[in-house]
């Protein structure tokens, strides 16, 4: 409800994303190549809101420090290029990153793995 009252919607979605990376340690699930599993002995684990809130400081905390220590870089642009890497790559001269998700079609949901996220931050 803290963030939801921030007046800037920019810092909204920035301590938003600050605690969707959290979610994954508090919670009863983990999450890997295979999906979302259960943590063993997940009826009996709970995290406390001192974890939550300490966690959350901490990242942000850094978070804050890195938007800072990077605000002056040379350049603040970026170029999205979204479709088939293999035909992508070649049309591009000169990149700084590069990021590929392999294609598994009707294999695996990725938005399966990101439900503790959705349901949380909407």
């Amino acid at each position: 409800m803290a963030i939801e009252s921030l007046a800037s919607e920019s810092h909204q979605r920035f301590f938003r994303v600050q605690l969707g990376g959290i979610l994954g340690s508090v919670s009863n699930i983990r999450t890997s190549g295979k999906g979302r599993r259960y943590r063993s002995g997940w009826t009996e684990r709970s995290t406390s809101r001192l974890l939550v809130r300490t966690l959350f400081t901490e990242v942000t905390r850094r978070a804050i420090l890195e938007v800072h220590r990077f605000a002056a870089r040379a350049t603040k642009r970026y170029r999205l290029i979204r479709g088939d890497a293999r035909a992508s790559v070649a049309k591009i001269r000169t990149t700084d990153l590069v990021v590929f998700s392999p294609p598994y079609p009707n294999s695996f949901d990725y938005t399966d793995v990101y439900n503790v996220e959705l349901w949380m931050l909407g």
